[in-house]
């Protein structure tokens, strides 16, 4: 028998920058201090996960992609407004520093239910916990003065205004580097067509 090829894949949508976006990082960046180990995203790395798949056998290649085709099946693109930084974690131990929309919109997350139940059906888990779209900025492995932090991160809170145009999903394959960024393949786009 054969040995599997596995693939780390995830279902995103591909977030691209507005101009100015590269400078509004730069002020968020200035939460954290030199010693603290903050690891930011490259800005062509950013997406908004719709599905986390995981390691996953290609041979199941097919299953996935025929669940996400018919998932966005006659579903409108959209647009909506990331206008709004978090951070997963406590006060006292964030870890990870998030952009997403102040009012979420229901386009997002009636597709987001779509593909996690096609998918469910052909016998992948179902997401754990509630849905939160939002694009990682950063993962925080130490704060050393989180008054500081917390002081800055607030002043930068009505900073961001960013247009996503929703258009297509796209399923990734996640290269993890040890030491570096992971690498992002696309592997395969899956365009809303609308309502037929």
């Amino acid at each position: 028998m054969s040995e599997k090829e596995l693939k780390r894949l995830f279902i995103a949508i591909t977030f691209h920058p507005e101009e100015g976006f590269a400078e509004k990082i730069r002020q968020l960046r200035q939460c954290t201090f030199r010693t603290d180990l903050v690891n930011w995203v490259q800005p062509d790395l950013l997406h908004l996960t719709l599905k986390f798949i995981g390691e996953t056998d290609t041979a199941r290649m097919l299953d996935i992609c025929s669940a996400v085709e018919a998932a966005v099946r006659n579903v409108d693109p959209f647009t909506f407004t990331l206008d709004r930084i978090g951070a997963f974690g406590s006060r006292y131990q964030p870890r990870v520093i998030w952009l997403g929309p102040v009012y979420t919109p229901d386009a997002i997350v009636q597709l987001h239910n779509r593909i996690d139940l096609n998918l469910a059906k052909k016998g992948f888990p179902k997401t754990f916990g509630n849905f939160v779209c939002h694009l990682t900025l950063a993962r925080i492995r130490r704060i050393d003065d989180k008054s500081y932090f917390w002081k800055q991160f607030e002043a930068c809170r009505q900073l961001f205004s960013e247009t996503v145009e929703v258009r297509e999903c796209v399923l990734y394959e996640s290269i993890l580097h040890k030491g570096y960024q992971p690498q992002y393949v696309a592997l395969e786009h899956f365009r809303l067509s609308g309502k037929s």
